[in-house]
């Protein structure tokens, strides 16, 4: 079942998913650096933020269209 938004609700939807892809680029970016630079650290850091980036994606996902038992 498909949800309506209003425009505004749309345009801040938009926002957050670029945001959420924003952000994975950078901490790929940043995973892919710490591969070529052969540090660990970095690596560790870029791995982390990717992780965050995909557990915020997945609690958006659920918030927008996640299970209502309400209906």
């Amino acid at each position: 079942m498909t949800r309506e938004y209003s425009e505004g609700a749309r345009a801040m939807i938009a926002w957050l998913v670029f945001l959420i892809l924003l952000s994975a680029a950078v901490s790929l970016f940043i995973a892919a650096l710490g591969v070529m630079e052969s540090n660990l650290i970095v690596l560790s850091i870029g791995a982390v933020l990717l992780l965050a980036t995909l557990v915020a994606a997945l609690y958006g996902y659920r918030a927008l269209y996640g299970s209502n038992t309400n209906q």
